[in-house]
């Protein structure tokens, strides 16, 4: 299905379509009164909108889109579609019982509007599909490309209304609340259904100005697809606001096809590159060689068609040989170099081994470190699962402490999380909960998710819209696998606090103030509300799937820090 503007002589396949669609010539007793109608409602809609596209598949018109954006103005109708469709019938009774009820549709709309006391700066006013092409999925890709539209117009929230006469549960089923509704009679309702469009979240990097999307990608796998649908997928993701990709890439393909969807638009996004990623084969290869490792990122510039390093990574260090190796082979003087050249802006390390990270952070030479954070991994289960799970919080904690922001692989744990068959746990998790942990953990500025084509995409950026229940990944303290009990996560189950202490940031704070950070006791000083205006209700305690005392921490807490 390919999705274009409308064109004016399509006109007349439009109003056909809405006759057919909504079967107004047996509403209006015969095709003629029905077409006559379908004309009066169609120029109504070019009336309300901004925007006007059409869905075609194998050159036929099988579906239409009309939005409204506030910031916008409406469009013009040229005068010979208006003398078309906003003709003077020779039964002007007939057409104006027409354009009275449109008059009071509006008034009922406008009325349930008003009840909401709520700006939406967006609305779908006409949104249909060709009934013979209905129930195949068309639908749903035409309502996610007015969202996307609406996302790149920076709306907040958007609005439609629907009654009886159509699907409305295919709104219910992409997430739309229903706000309220107007009975007329027995026979017809109008619905208003609205949405809240959470954008992108960022956080800063600690050594430097840049904010990060929370949501970056991995190109693992991407290459798999073909070069088209590698420049879709990458620009689509960054109209949806992911600014940070992982290049450390299974295949060579995917740098000349990612080189290709960042053409124009190279300041928009952060490329993490990979020192000692090889692909002189076509598929990645793994090397500590200088000579090799000059020769890779050289050709990974020409393919990308760029000439500067956002994040210049040392790879794939987990043991200590392999860090010896590299240390021999001058690779991190060669880094270093080209940051003193301005090519690299950011030096970073990927590793899955803890007391590797520690040893380079005792370089003093880390911006990003990229480590594989999962429940799994974090509570002892899997083949990256290397370091207690105390050890691997401590590392966290070390990395905010310093400003050593983390990028996250392995999110997923290779799917297995996902799946109820293959998770060391009891039952499956979802994407959007493995996110969500993963980015309560301290120092994570972004979590890296492998694609493999835009459906995979949509799966990921579902989390930018998730509810905090959807979030919520408390069920993991119910596990016999997991081992944290009475240890607080930040996971914010506890919260809303009933007098509003943020408890999740003042146990991190904490935490960290224990281990020297003494920027984390600077921020604890100047929230405004400490520890001490606990009240000992005891919310938190009931509320806390781990089972930690927040009453007694919060009286260590303000005995710690004096208030």
């Amino acid at each position: 299905m390919q999705i274009e503007r409308f064109q004016w002589k399509e006109t007349s396949r439009i109003v056909e379509m809405i006759c057919q669609v909504w079967k107004l010539d047996r509403m209006f007793k015969s095709l003629k009164n029905g077409m006559i109608f379908s004309q009066e409602y169609f120029y109504d809609v070019l009336l309300h909108s901004t925007d006007l596209f059409i869905a075609t598949q194998q050159q036929r018109i099988v579906g239409f889109l009309a939005l409204s954006l506030s910031k916008k103005e409406k469009i013009l109708i040229p005068e010979e579609y208006q003398n078309l469709l906003y003709h003077q019938h020779d039964d002007f009774h007939l057409i104006s019982s027409y354009r009275q009820m449109m008059q009071n549709y509006h008034q009922n709309c406008e009325q349930l509007l008003q009840k909401m006391h709520q700006n939406y700066d967006g609305e779908i006013v006409l949104f249909m599909v060709d009934e013979t092409y209905q129930h195949q999925g068309l639908g749903t890709k035409l309502y996610e490309y007015a969202e996307c539209l609406f996302k790149k117009e920076n709306c907040s929230h958007y609005i439609l209304y629907t009654d009886t006469s159509c699907s409305y549960e295919f709104y219910d089923h992409h997430q739309m609340k229903r706000l309220d509704q107007y009975r007329r009679d027995d026979d017809f309702t109008i619905y208003l259904y609205a949405k809240e469009l959470k954008s992108m979240e960022y956080r800063q990097l600690p050594h430097g100005y840049e904010k990060i999307s929370v949501i970056g990608l991995g190109t693992s796998s991407l290459g798999e697809s073909s070069d088209e649908e590698i420049i879709a997928t990458i620009q689509e993701a960054i109209d949806q606001g992911v600014n940070y990709l992982d290049l450390a890439s299974g295949h060579a393909k995917t740098f000349q096809a990612i080189g290709q969807a960042i053409k124009g638009q190279r300041e928009k996004v952060y490329l993490q590159i990979h020192f000692g990623a090889n692909y002189e084969t076509g598929e990645y290869g793994w090397t500590t060689n200088l000579d090799k490792i000059k020769q890779s990122i050289q050709w990974q510039l020409e393919m990308l068609q760029t000439d500067y390093i956002d994040f210049g990574f040392i790879h794939c260090i987990d043991e200590e040989a392999d860090l010896k190796a590299i240390e021999k082979a001058g690779v991190i003087d060669y880094i270093q170099e080209l940051k003193k050249q301005g090519i690299v802006k950011h030096i970073g390390l990927s590793s899955h081994t803890p007391e590797i990270v520690h040893k380079v952070l005792d370089m003093h030479i880390l911006d990003m470190v990229m480590f594989s954070i999962n429940p799994a991994y974090d509570y002892k289960h899997g083949e990256y699962a290397i370091g207690q799970t105390d050890e691997r919080m401590a590392l966290y904690q070390r990395c905010e402490k310093e400003g050593v922001a983390i990028s996250v692989m392995k999110v997923f744990s290779a799917g297995q999380l996902l799946d109820a068959n293959k998770s060391p746990f009891p039952q499956a998790l979802t994407r959007i909960q493995c996110l969500q942990y993963a980015l309560d953990k301290p120092g994570v500025v972004t979590v890296l998710p492998g694609v493999r084509n835009r459906d995979d995409l949509k799966e990921i950026l579902k989390y930018t819209q998730a509810s905090d229940g959807d979030k919520d990944y408390t069920v993991i303290s119910t596990f016999d696998a997991v081992e944290h009990q009475g240890k607080c996560v930040y996971c914010k189950h506890c919260h809303p606090c009933p007098i509003g202490l943020d408890i999740a940031l003042i146990n991190k704070y904490y935490d960290l103030s224990l281990l020297g950070d003494d920027l984390a006791k600077d921020h604890y000083h100047h929230l405004e509300k400490k520890a001490s205006a606990c009240v000992q209700c005891g919310h938190c305690n009931h509320r806390c799937p781990f089972h930690v005392d927040q009453m007694q921490r919060m009286e260590e807490m303000a005995l710690y820090f004096g208030e």
